[in-house]
């Protein structure tokens, strides 16, 4: 059967993207019109094994720092009427759409046609993009081809069909730190040479620049790109407006930098030549914020917003030189969020919700609602929405009202009666916190009756209502989690819920208890609080030290318990955590005290310093103690 279309991919030791790729592309692969041709230029991992999966039109050819190079041969090998280039660090989106847009061009002899590339800037943030339309889908006339050595080049024929096909870029989210410098190196060494032959190429000029924007240099890319506009200002305005570009990711860094008047004048230099380039009033707008010129900067990023929330029907859009920085619908949400926000502040309520209604963002909007309900004073409403939410959002909400409380807790009475009558954990809390029956075991019995590992941490706040201590004990006990125990104290200290002296009451009650639990309980409490302490008092006291030594010791009790420890000698790399060195630590110390070697002691108690700088203070006393 004759091909339609040729799908050409160049690949080096690409397997841990290439089964996302090709997978991606299965509907077509399986389809007796195409075909998928694969060269190699030196894979030493399991590329090809994957690639023999999905095809056998698999090539080797020699790399030679030349993409176009090896673009070109792949091309060469093509047998369809049409050819379809894709990276295997790319995800085809909408295979579906492919044989449609292809009839498409027939029917309007188009040559090329354009995709929508989204550069995934957060694997878990699919709504986080780079954008750009990209040529991809070529008419193969023997005319089609590649050039330039790194950042490869389509030479296609117009016309060009814009279409809505989608790929999603993975490139730019590598944590393999060792790989990033081997293409940063490699890319950089490329551009470099070509920018010996000819100093004066602005392309390559500002290739440099990206690449050291990649590499996580912006002071270092500031500089080439610098260089870039530099060579520019001397051009004709139409060749100006052809590297738009350069005048975007110039003042994009600039803003990152902080250089807020550089980047307006670069920006508003940008405008001026291409007046619908979006990116460039997300930039300007930001950066009259951060000077504190916040009437620009409102209109700025309002025109922004238009631009964007529109730019289908840009003529910029179809360009394939420019990139879109500040267009997926996250930014848009944090520009929508950051205006909202603005006005709250200003106590601009009707623009405030204007705004905030426009946001796409569930959990952003939430937020943003409770601030403008609680501006109102109108809990009546800010309970209808809630009612309306689904149990994530909902969790969301009421963490959210609780943290507003501690700032405006004259509405606490008249908030928690109106949720009162939600039938949800938040309304059986906002119930206890308004009743004036509840006693302990009633209290107790709510509390107990759930999983105290999951309540919400505002949930504890009912601790304050009950009256024995030794009733809070039973609940601290039930906690199967030490990090959700300490952020539960913490949470309840720093919101001043329970007092300093009630915490001590606790940790003395439980302090010589020959219970594990309780040992594991007394170690918590006191970590957190000893900190504290260091952090919020002026002077530590002698019964804080004596505390700080108390839990030296039941935790030396608890990991000769728990743990193997003194089979691991001194290798504290074995040790699971941090506090189980600590204790370690102490142990030796303890060990060669007694046995009057006060010199080898002293050497594990400074490494308990080490790894928590905020027991200097007590080590100290220690210290001068012996």
């Amino acid at each position: 059967m004759e091909k339609i279309l040729s799908i050409c991919m160049m690949v080096r030791d690409e397997e841990n993207n290439l089964y996302r790729c090709l997978n991606s592309l299965s509907i077509l692969i399986n389809d007796l019109r195409c075909e998928l041709i694969i060269v190699d230029t030196g894979s030493i991992d399991g590329t090809v094994s994957i690639a023999k999966q999905f095809t056998q039109n698999i090539y080797f050819k020699k790399w030679n720092n030349d993409f176009s190079e090896i673009r070109n041969y792949s091309i060469s090998l093509a047998k369809g009427k049409w050819i379809f280039i894709i990276d295997a660090d790319e995800e085809l989106l909408t295979p579906e759409l492919i044989w449609k847009a292809i009839e498409k061009a027939e029917d309007e002899k188009c040559n090329t046609i354009a995709v929508e590339v989204r550069n995934l800037q957060d694997l878990n943030k699919t709504d986080l993009y780079v954008l750009n339309i990209s040529p991809r889908i070529f008419r193969n006339t023997g005319k089609f081809g590649y050039y330039g050595s790194v950042h490869n080049q389509p030479k296609f024929e117009q016309p060009i069909l814009v279409t809505d096909i989608v790929l999603n870029h993975y490139g730019y989210l590598t944590s393999d730190r060792e790989l990033v410098e081997k293409k940063f190196k490699r890319t950089v060494s490329i551009i470099k040479s070509e920018l010996e032959k000819n100093p004066d190429d602005i392309y390559y000029q500002y290739q440099l620049g990206v690449s050291y924007d990649f590499y996580g240099d912006r002071r270092q890319a500031s500089i080439e790109f610098d260089k870039a506009y530099t060579l520019l200002s001397t051009q004709p305005i139409e060749v100006k407006k052809g590297y738009i570009l350069v005048y975007c990711i110039y003042a994009r860094t600039l803003l990152s930098l902080g250089e807020n008047y550089k980047a307006i004048k670069i920006a508003s230099e940008g405008i001026s030549l291409v007046p619908d380039y979006v990116d460039l009033y997300y930039i300007l707008g930001y950066a009259y914020m951060r000077i504190g010129n916040f009437e620009d900067g409102l209109k700025t990023l309002k025109k922004y917003l238009k631009l964007a929330e529109n730019i289908e029907e840009l003529s910029i859009y179809e360009d394939p030189k420019v990139i879109f920085y500040h267009v997926s619908p996250m930014h848009i949400n944090f520009v929508l969020k950051d205006i909202s926000e603005y006005y709250l502040a200003e106590n601009d309520l009707e623009n405030a919700i204007y705004y905030i209604e426009k946001i796409k963002d569930n959990d952003i909007k939430v937020r943003l609602e409770v601030d403008y309900f609680f501006k109102k004073r109108d809990f009546g409403q800010l309970y209808k929405m809630y009612k309306n939410l689904d149990e994530k959002l909902k969790e969301l909400v009421s963490e959210k009202i609780e943290n507003e409380l501690i700032e405006n807790s004259v509405f606490k009475t008249d908030l928690y009666k109106t949720f009162a009558n939600s039938n949800d954990m938040y309304g059986e809390y906002c119930k206890l916190m308004i009743s004036e029956t509840s006693d302990d075991f009633h209290i107790l019995e709510r509390i107990l009756e759930k999983e105290v590992d999951k309540l919400p941490l505002y949930f504890f706040k009912v601790l304050n209502k009950i009256k024995n201590e030794d009733n809070i004990i039973i609940i601290l006990r039930k906690f199967d989690s030490d990090n959700k125990l300490i952020n539960m104290i913490s949470y309840l200290l720093s919101t001043s819920i329970l007092k300093e002296e009630k915490i001590l009451y606790i940790i003395d009650r439980i302090k010589e208890s020959s219970d594990l639990r309780d040992i594991k309980l007394f170690i918590c409490m006191t970590n957190y609080l000893l900190k504290w302490l260091v952090y919020t008092k002026k002077e530590i006291k002698e019964k804080e030290i004596d505390l700080f030594f108390q839990y030296l010791e039941r935790g030396r009790i608890y990991i000769f318990n728990t743990l193997e420890t003194r089979n691991m000698k001194n290798d504290l790399k074995l040790l699971p955590n941090d506090e189980t060195k600590i204790f370690w630590l102490y142990d030796r110390f303890i060990y060669f005290l007694e046995k009057g070697d006060l010199k080898s002691g002293l050497k594990f108690l400074g490494e308990i310093v080490k790894i928590e700088p905020a027991f200097s203070v007590y080590v100290k006393h220690i210290l001068s103690s012996i």
